[in-house]
Formats: structure tokens, C-alpha cells, sequence
């Protein structure tokens, strides 16, 4: 059980950081407009940006509900969590 558990943490530990490296290249792909009127005269990019952050949030938010409600760390949960889908021979 407490080896489950550290593995669990671990697989969590992991996928926090992927989603991390995830929200730095969405924060690394912004243009900064040479002038601030530009910030203010088209509003759409950091619409945008909040739309796409929003949404790897609630995946992030997602995936840790999964983990504290349901995931049990065998084998098929574990190739799921990491292929997205259950594997083709299952």
C-alpha cells in the first residue's frame, strides 16, 4: 500500500512538471508588441492566452481528481495515463 502510494505521488510529481513545461511554452510564445497601444488596441491575443491556459488548468485539475479519486497504480491505469488511451491489445 505505502509503496502504491509513493508511486502515485511519483506518476503525479511527473505529470505536474509536463503540465509546467506546458504553461512555459505558452508563456514563452507571447509577442511583445513594441508598442504598449498595441496591448490595448487589439485585446484578442491575451484572450486568447487566458482561453489556452484555462484550458491545460482544468486538464491539469482533471487529472488531479483522477489521481485522489479513482487511479489505482496497476499496469493498464498507468499505460493510460501515459498513451491517453487504452493500449490496442487490452
Amino acid at each position: 500500500m505505502e509503496r502504491d502510494e509513493h508511486l502515485v505521488h511519483r506518476l503525479e510529481a511527473f505529470c505536474d512538471i509536463v503540465i509546467g513545461f506546458s504553461l512555459a511554452e505558452l508563456t514563452f510564445g507571447l509577442v511583445i508588441p513594441s508598442h504598449a497601444i498595441a496591448l490595448v488596441s487589439n485585446p484578442s491575443w491575451f484572450l486568447y492566452y487566458l482561453f489556452t491556459f484555462s484550458i491545460v488548468a482544468l486538464m491539469w485539475w482533471s487529472h488531479y481528481r483522477i489521481f485522489r479519486v479513482v487511479f489505482y497504480p496497476d499496469t493498464i491505469n498507468i499505460l493510460i495515463n501515459f498513451r491517453g488511451s487504452p493500449p490496442s491489445h487490452y
